[in-house]
């Protein structure tokens, strides 16, 4: 059994507990501050905009993570630090949801276990994230247009360590596997005070996103159009997208009109302007780059991989060019690990049953493989368009998805630490042909809003 940890990225939705509508900027900055007067708790400022958005957590371990907003203000994102057992996992995000809901309480704020905001409108000005990571963006029209759409959409994002022997084999399966995992876990069929059109919102708004884009589409959402044959493939991938910026100190750089990825690496200094001092500066590659740049790929599940900082960029860059990255990343990657990103901010009473699931598909990886292998990678393509819109009510994805959900119970039952009883709400949405989505859907209508929101506040 290969030794591997399992962080929880989840992000939650915070919503004001006299009205249900979605937190301002004002509450959740004094949120922040009333936190960070505890010792173990410091304010986290943005460099560029000077004002708080977040804290920085430090655990008993001596572990720190940053608890802060995503794309809107309403968004509270936790990057939970790893554990090897999905239990441990458990026990930590407990604690650490704990403090923050006792802190949000005394501001009338709760959280809620669903995908988008029951009340507020996605273009509500006011949502919009006022940390400096966006300000890259703006230059590039495909890009700033339409990013308002993810203002009051949150998502879980497992992110789950992997062998460098692993990697295609778990990057093509999770990618091909979509339309299962949108259909088991599609939780945002509810929002803005309406029936939305689709049972997985957060991905549709991702296809709308980058309607009419160029050809970098497919590296921005969805499946890719082919499998990756190995690690330099994915390389590859990566390094061909257009540089959205670069990162130096505490801001950010932004080179205009971007070079792609790979021609920046390769390249010398570049002028550039910093989004955060807004003053013209220089950037040049180095070794961090090659990490930094990896988040600029939004499929559905995308490879994070880190390189021994103290390396010499050229020598990686001449391993890829010379065929020969595979030495160089055995010798030379200090950690790999999935991100998925399709995931949905779940139900809390099965907030841990997607972890679980993909978690047990890598302990498996070689069965779930022989499942992708099975169909055209087309038909996996075309699925999750299909899961997207209706979920589990889409027929030929339940058989599907109960062989997956059994092979991944396998891989877990492998692992011995009772794992594969985050599975059951799993088991159960299969039998009853009802995601969470469905069910949300059916509560929303005989509940009606006000109710449908106190069902799926979040107690600890």
């Amino acid at each position: 059994m290969i030794e591997r940890n399992i962080g929880l990225e989840y992000e939650f939705l915070a919503v004001q507990l006299e009205n249900g509508q979605a937190i301002t900027r004002d509450i959740i900055k004094a949120i922040w501050r009333d936190w960070a007067e505890q010792d173990h708790v410091e304010l986290y400022t943005d460099y560029a905009t000077k004002q708080p958005v977040g804290v920085k957590y430090t655990e008993k371990d001596g572990r720190e993570i940053i608890i802060n907003t995503d794309a809107g203000v309403d968004i509270v994102e936790f990057g939970f630090n790893p554990f090897p057992t999905l239990s441990e996992c458990e026990r930590n995000m407990l604690v650490i949801l704990k403090e923050f809901l006792v802190v949000a309480s005394r501001h009338g704020v709760g959280l809620i276990a669903t995908g988008m905001q029951p009340k507020t409108p996605c273009f509500f000005p006011d949502l919009k994230s006022e940390k400096i990571w966006y300000r890259g963006f703006a230059r590039l029209p495909h890009f700033a247009v339409g990013h308002h759409m993810f203002h009051n959409i949150a998502a879980h994002q497992p992110c789950i360590d992997i062998s460098y022997d692993e990697v295609a084999d778990v990057i093509n399966t999770f990618n091909a596997i979509a339309g299962v995992t949108i259909a088991l876990f599609a939780n945002s069929g509810v929002g803005e005070y309406q029936r939305q059109c689709c049972h997985e919102e957060r991905e549709h708004r991702w296809n709308k996103w980058v309607g009419g884009w160029g050809p970098d589409r497919e590296k921005i959402v969805g499946i890719p159009k082919k499998q990756f044959r190995n690690f330099r493939d994915y390389l590859e991938y990566n390094w061909t997208i257009e540089l959205p910026s670069v990162f130096r100190g505490k801001t950010m750089h932004v080179i205009d009109p971007p070079p792609r990825v790979l021609d920046y690496l390769k390249g010398g200094s570049c002028a550039a302007f910093d989004v955060g001092n807004v003053e013209p500066s220089e950037v040049k590659p180095e070794m961090r780059d090659a990490n930094d740049l990896n988040q600029y790929i939004w499929i559905q599940s995308r490879i994070k991989y880190f390189f021994d900082e103290k390396q010499n960029l050229r020598e990686l860059l001449s391993a890829y060019d010379r065929d020969d990255v595979d030495k160089y990343a055995r010798k030379h990657l200090t950690k790999l690990y999935v991100e998925t990103r399709n995931i949905a901010s779940q139900p809390w009473d099965a907030v841990l049953a997607a972890p679980a699931f993909l978690l047990g598909l890598i302990e498996n990886i070689a069965e779930a493989k022989n499942v992708v292998d099975g169909k055209p990678w087309e038909y996996w393509r075309e699925l999750r368009e299909k899961t997207i819109k209706n979920s589990l009510e889409v027929d030929e994805v339940v058989p599907l998805a109960e062989q997956l959900v059994r092979i991944s119970e396998r891989g877990l039952q492998k692992r011995g630490f009772g794992e594969e009883k985050y599975l059951a709400p799993l088991f159960e949405r299969l039998h009853k042909r009802e995601s969470p989505a469905v069910r949300a859907i059916r509560d929303f209508e005989e509940m009606g809003v006000e109710k449908f929101i106190e069902s799926r506040m979040i107690q600890v």
